[in-house]
């Protein structure tokens, strides 16, 4: 039987992972994990939304990428995109990012019509955030 290169890439993780993400994640289920660049990343459920968590390679939580509708951002991140330069880019996925070291924002994909991809991060209050973020 073949394995594909998505099959590959999908291990289980070692104990040493698992043991961090069930440390701040002590509901998640359903875990999907993956080598990454420098580590391990998890895909899994916790309560009823699916979240994606990095670990780096000594098994330290490096981010959490959390889903949300569009709905749930800020007032001033949603003017921007319904109002703003971008009132004309489709609107792609949304998230919610915690990471150690740094405040919490919101990263939101949108497409121009030719479908280049951007990538807007806003603070929690909507402004646009700049900085260097993972």
């Amino acid at each position: 039987m073949a394995v594909t290169a998505q099959q590959a890439s999908v291990r289980k993780p070692d104990d040493v992972f698992r043991i961090s993400l069930l440390a701040r994640y002590p509901d998640a289920t359903d875990e999907q994990w993956s080598a990454s660049y420098d580590g391990m990343s998890v895909s899994f459920k916790s309560g009823d939304v699916y979240i994606e968590s990095i670990f780096n390679k000594n098994a330290q939580w490096v981010c959490t990428f959390t889903p949300i509708v569009f709905e749930a951002l800020p007032q001033a991140a949603r003017d921007s995109l319904t109002e703003g330069t971008y009132k004309n880019w489709e609107k792609g996925s949304a998230y919610y990012v915690e990471a150690p070291g740094i405040k919490a924002y919101y990263k939101i994909f949108v497409y121009n019509i030719d479908w280049n991809e951007l990538e807007l991060n806003f603070d929690v209050i909507g402004k646009v955030n700049l900085t260097n973020l993972p």
